[in-house]
């Protein structure tokens, strides 16, 4: 088996089509660690992670210096094999530094997947389906500008819809819901507060929520509140998620077992540490028949996409979907960018060995930024 002999790291900013705002934050540009995993006889693989204030403080010059350091530690000089398998040493290793772990998690299943020349999905038991519905966002916290992209979305085939609340005014969440809901025919309605409310006024809304034909509820309350999502998760009609609560299978056997059980988890690459973290995230929700969403963020290229739609083509059940988002950055990293059609991504456009992409390291050098 051929030996590691490089591992670099990069940091890049992708532009998102549009501006997306949430309860707590307004965002344009997404920021990406970038590591590449090279071989001495030229095979090389690629992994991403966005640099999320939300869910990690890492900073460019920060992850950089985790991958670097475990890369000299433990990667550099072995044999692929070796450094494949002591994935979980590695991740416990960065633990803390979970962008780090998720991009150099990406970058050595892609290696795997190209050394042994077969697809990402083959290598996670097979695919179940070729091709996976996705979600489109609506960001704009304004009512008549999200109903507008609402109707717009399904028009172009997209049968999920999320909008964003978590107004201070539940009322206007509520009327902003209606109208979207309007809009959106037949399409499946999602809603994410990210944190914005308290237990009384979360209660309120979701109660509501079934009645608006809102089938998901995300993230209503506090992170800490883990009690509180649970007795919302009894809510009649609707599926109350955890995002922001659970990041990983650990978080997730901890939350159960202290008998606060979710009715859904988002489950994403950056939170999980990375493929084999969402691995386990997914069977343990599996086990504990809670609602799985697998997520993106707007502002992944299409390296993140791939790993995530592979992911989701071998999962065994995927009730609410997912929210693979390439459709949101307005430039790639790679030469042949994923896209969504009819609301779908399709597993053919990334069927080659690893996650099926080809880099193109002159966009990296492009859209590099400074640590």
């Amino acid at each position: 088996m051929p030996a590691i002999t490089e591992v670099r790291t990069a940091t890049v900013e992708i532009p998102l089509t549009t501006v997306f705002s949430t309860s707590n934050k307004t965002t344009t540009a997404a920021r990406l660690l970038l590591v590449n995993v090279r071989t001495d006889d030229g095979i090389e693989g690629w992994g991403e992670a966005q640099l999320n204030p939300t869910f990690t403080d890492e900073t460019p010059a920060s992850a950089r210096a985790a991958v670097d350091a475990i890369a000299a530690e433990r990667i550099t000089g072995q044999s692929a094999d070796t450094v494949f398998a002591a994935l979980p040493e590695l991740g416990r290793r960065l633990s803390g530094r979970i962008a780090a772990r998720c991009a150099l998690s990406i970058a050595l299943w892609d290696l795997r997947g190209r050394l042994l020349d077969v697809p990402l999905h083959q290598l996670l038991g097979g695919a179940r389906r070729r091709r996976v519905p996705v979600a489109y966002h609506l960001g704009h916290f304004d009512e008549r500008r999200d109903a507008a992209d609402a109707r717009d979305a399904v028009e172009a085939g997209f049968g999920i819809l999320k909008l964003k609340v978590g107004r201070s005014d539940i009322a206007a969440d509520l009327r902003a819901a209606e109208r979207v809901r309007e809009a959106a025919g037949a399409a499946r309605l999602y809603v994410d507060a990210n944190q914005a409310w308290g237990f009384a006024p979360a209660a309120a809304f979701t109660r509501r929520a079934g009645e608006l034909g809102v089938e998901v509820v995300e993230q209503p309350l506090p992170r800490w509140d883990l009690a509180g999502l649970a007795e919302l998760s009894t809510t009649p009609g609707v599926v109350v998620a955890a995002d922001e609560s659970v990041f990983d299978a650990a978080q997730l056997l901890s939350t159960l077992t202290a008998g606060h059980r979710p009715g859904g988890v988002v489950v994403k690459l950056l939170k999980a540490g990375g493929i084999e973290g969402v691995q386990a995230v997914l069977g343990l929700a599996g086990l504990g028949r809670i609602a799985p969403f697998l997520a993106g963020m707007c502002g992944d290229t299409s390296i993140g996409s791939a790993a995530l739609l592979h992911i989701a083509a071998a999962a065994g059940e995927l009730p609410l979907g997912t929210a693979i988002t390439p459709h949101f950055s307005r430039v790639d990293l790679v030469a042949e960018p994923l896209t969504v059609t009819d609301g779908q991504v399709h597993l053919d456009a990334v069927d080659g060995p690893g996650l099926g992409v080809t880099v193109d390291p002159a966009q990296v050098e492009k859209l590099g930024i400074a640590d």
